[in-house]
């Protein structure tokens, strides 16, 4: 599953926003102003600030890819907001003749445009050319190269990193489940999101009595990638959305109810929590691989989550049926570096 990079919209950004303050301030604080960041070409990211009493308590920064390595990328829970701060320093508050934007220039460095010039975090003056320059050379700097395979996130059974004891959780009869593998449908419409979104509804079918779904593996298949309007001989594969939507379509024609809750942030507790509670997650994970000619290319792949373990000490894993692997025992590396981001999709049939 190829992936197009994507951006947040500003009612998303706000909705992030909101959340991210419910879950980190012990008062309830209200959204100040969003100002956009600038990498000098695109919109790389939004400085949320926040009040309370009408006075600043605070700020986050969210990046405006929905499929970055780390969603959040700096706040603080007190005081005024980047913008704020840099204004103050500069000893500008003309706020009509200000610039309502933040330009990164490199690791924690912004500036804002204040009169005829720049000022920057470091306390100095630039021009146009030099902030171009800065901008520049600080965009280069973030290398896919910096990426690992994200194909080495994936891991079986016994090659797992194993870290003093650990919990864990499967779904029921999962054990007894035999996954397909994408090699099992039709070589014109191969691809990993109906495989994830077929092993779903065979396992409900199979190990949970939802028998009423009579039809083979390879129809099932057929008519997911119908009802999702997936253009099996374009050059991009089918999202998780557009599988869930199908899904929804296809278990109401089977006279089953459907729900679903799409997750907001690469969130540990979103994946045990459902997992617990006995639903398996259509999940997405993102990241560079190398090509035959040795690019790096970013790539997406779909798989289920049909388990966790979680060790005292070491890294968290999520079981998964990945569509290469005729197996139930193979696992992710959950939040590790060898994924830029991590999307899931629980999926409910009753």
């Amino acid at each position: 599953m190829d992936k197009t990079i994507l951006f947040f919209s500003i009612e998303e950004i706000t909705s992030l926003a909101e959340f991210w303050a419910r879950e980190n301030y012990q008062f309830i604080v209200i959204i100040d102003e969003i100002i956009p960041i600038s990498d000098g070409l695109n919109i790389c990211a939004y400085c949320i600030s926040y009040k309370l009493d009408d006075k600043p308590y605070g700020y986050v920064v969210i990046d405006s890819n929905r499929y970055a390595l780390n969603c959040i990328l700096e706040f603080c829970l007190s005081g005024e907001s980047i913008f704020k701060v840099l204004q103050n320093n500069a000893k500008y508050n003309d706020n009509e003749n200000t610039e309502k934007i933040i330009y990164r220039i490199g690791s924690f460095n912004y500036a804002i445009l204040t009169g005829e010039c720049y000022y920057c975090s470091t306390g100095e003056q630039i021009n146009d050319i030099e902030l171009e320059s800065l901008c520049e050379i600080y965009r280069n700097s973030i290398s896919p190269e910096s990426y690992l395979n994200y194909r080495e996130g994936f891991y079986s059974a016994g090659t797992i990193t194993a870290s003093g004891t650990y919990t864990y959780q499967n779904l029921t009869n999962i054990a007894y489940f035999m996954p397909s593998l994408m090699i099992d449908f039709p070589s014109s419409q191969i691809n990993c999101t109906p495989t994830a979104a077929t092993n779903i509804i065979s396992y409900y079918k199979e190990q949970r009595g939802f028998t009423g779904i009579n039809v083979s593996r390879q129809n099932l298949y057929s008519i997911i990638v119908s009802a999702s309007g997936w253009n099996s001989t374009g050059t991009t594969g089918m999202s998780i959305e557009d599988a869930r939507d199908s899904l929804h379509a296809v278990v109401n024609a089977f006279g089953y109810d459907f729900d679903s809750s799409t997750y907001l942030f690469d969130l540990w507790s979103d994946w045990t929590r459902d997992i617990y509670n006995d639903f398996p997650v259509l999940t997405a994970v993102y990241g560079y691989r190398q090509d035959n000619n040795g690019n790096w290319i970013y790539k997406g792949h779909s798989i289920v989550a049909v388990g966790y373990r979680q060790y005292s000490s070491g890294p968290k894993y999520i079981r998964v049926l990945d569509g290469w692997n005729a197996t139930v025992d193979r696992f992710i590396w959950f939040n590790s570096s060898f994924f830029t981001s991590v999307d899931g999709i629980c999926i409910k049939v009753s």
